[in-house]
């Protein structure tokens, strides 16, 4: 069933002409041209210690209190928990400059736990970021890069990885005539990384390049969109996303230092490590074309509140909860693409599809996971909804990534019916009530809560997308 269905998926025109996109080996179609490639070194002088400015932050705040005259329980509090968040931040510096800048993962841990699950270190964290903002450093990316959804440890690990910069101007041209040129494709790294000296040595000729620039470029193929990220900018960093190990109840919230690698404006794109970083552009392009559903009704959000236990720091406008289900269908839609730029070339579509395949019951594998840290005993204890501890706590959009997109892409025949020719979601009101028909038939299918448990115990399926090896 399940095979039959992706069978009809790869038959999509979008797909068939992602295939004609890479089978044009010739440039008869589309050829991309390097007009420039520049590099330069990042010296330390320029570069912020992320953890000093947050110590200032953090004596400045600690001052604030002391200085109040009259301290209520609630503020005595606070500094009592700046206090030890100071000394947390003294203990990562400390231990940075006797082991090379590096940081062990009992520091990241305790980060994770301070700043990232902790109210008030969440406050804290984004008054810190929204104070550095003013700070003019050499990316000029603190504007987009400093958001709730770039875990704080991510941001440390960028500067203090990144020593260089390699600056891309490049054209595509495609469509008998087209063109769209980008003088601002930004890839930041560490010079020790064979991946960019290899890039920095073959230039035009390096083929990470390339496939870093057709994933950009995909969505001015498959739509004839004569635009370009106004600003692309990657972090070639090694930094691997993991889940953390749950030593109580407060580890199981979801953060953005386990889910994300990337953010866009809808003007300017950022990703912020190397890890699932071909795939993510894939991703965040996406967002930046309006290819998914940002808007939708408040009545489908709610309804999936209601419908499974969720509890979700992410709020809207009005400062109600909200779940982006948008993100399901951008990384649903990320991941296909990625798949069939890694595999088809090589392997064809039956290799593509194997790998579908294999991508399905790696997330299926993934939301066991998240069951199991959100304290569910079964699939069906989160599906049903009956038990008040089985509760999905997240500040970053977990659900979506994993959990909708496995209905996705079990019923993504269901799906393929809100998509036009180019592949992307049509907002209508039919489509939307179809994503809560996917959602209703996949909690009652039998075949893929049988198809869950018959991969709860096996081997986890090595297909994440990685740009970096374990």
């Amino acid at each position: 069933m399940l095979r039959q269905r992706l069978h009809t998926l790869i038959k999509q025109p979008w797909i068939t002409k992602v295939f004609s996109y890479l089978d044009d080996n010739s440039g008869n179609n589309w050829r991309i041209h390097i007009n420039n490639l520049r590099v330069k070194t990042i010296t330390p002088d320029l570069k912020p210690d992320i953890l000093e400015l947050l110590k200032l932050h953090l004596d400045e705040e600690k001052e604030k209190l002391e200085n109040t005259e009259i301290l209520l329980l609630d503020k005595r509090k606070e500094l009592i928990k700046l206090k030890t968040l100071i000394k947390l931040v003294d203990r990562c510096i400390e231990y940075q400059k006797q082991h090379n800048g590096k940081l062990n993962k009992a520091i990241k841990y305790a980060i994770r736990r301070g700043f990232l699950i902790d109210k008030y270190g969440q406050k804290i964290c984004q008054s810190f970021y929204q104070q550095i903002k003013d700070i003019a450093i050499f990316d000029g990316n603190v504007g987009l890069l400093f958001n709730r959804y770039t875990s704080l440890i991510n941001i440390i690990e960028i500067y203090q990885q990144v020593d260089l910069q390699i600056n891309v101007d490049f054209s595509l041209y495609w469509n008998n005539g087209l063109m769209v040129r980008n003088n601002n494709l930004i890839i930041f790294g560490n010079s020790h990384d064979k991946d960019l000296g290899q890039l920095i040595d073959k230039k035009e000729n390096s083929d990470l390049l390339h496939q870093i620039i057709k994933r950009i470029c995909i969505y001015n193929y498959l739509g004839n969109v004569m635009t370009q990220p106004h600003k692309l900018t990657i972090y070639w960093i090694d930094y691997k996303k993991e889940l953390m190990k749950v030593k109580d109840n407060e580890d199981r919230l979801f953060t953005s230092s386990e889910i994300n690698t990337g953010v866009t404006n809808g003007n300017e794109i950022i990703i912020t490590r190397k890890e699932e970083c071909l795939k993510t552009i894939l991703h965040e392009c996406c967002h930046l074309y309006n290819w998914d559903f940002k808007h939708m009704p408040k009545e489908l959000n709610n309804w999936f509140l209601e419908i499974f236990p969720i509890s979700t720091t992410l709020t809207d406008y009005k400062n109600e909860p909200i779940l982006n289900l948008f993100e399901a269908y951008t990384e649903w839609l990320a991941s296909i693409l990625e798949i069939i730029f890694r595999y088809y070339p090589d392997g064809g579509k039956t290799l593509v599809l194997q790998e579908l395949e294999k991508q399905i019951v790696y997330t299926s594998q993934k939301c066991w996971q998240i069951l199991e840290i959100s304290n569910c005993q079964s699939i069906g204890q989160f599906i049903k909804n009956k038990s008040g501890n089985c509760v999905i706590h997240q500040s970053t959009n977990v659900f979506s990534y994993f959990v909708l997109k496995l209905f996705f892409y079990w019923r993504c025949d269901l799906l393929l019916s809100c998509l036009d020719e180019k592949g992307s979601f049509i907002q209508s009101k039919n489509n939307f009530n179809m994503i809560q028909v996917i959602t209703e038939k996949c909690i009652r299918s039998k075949s893929l809560m049988d198809f869950m448990m018959e991969n709860i115990g096996k081997e986890e399926t090595n297909i994440s997308l990685k740009m970096v090896k374990d």
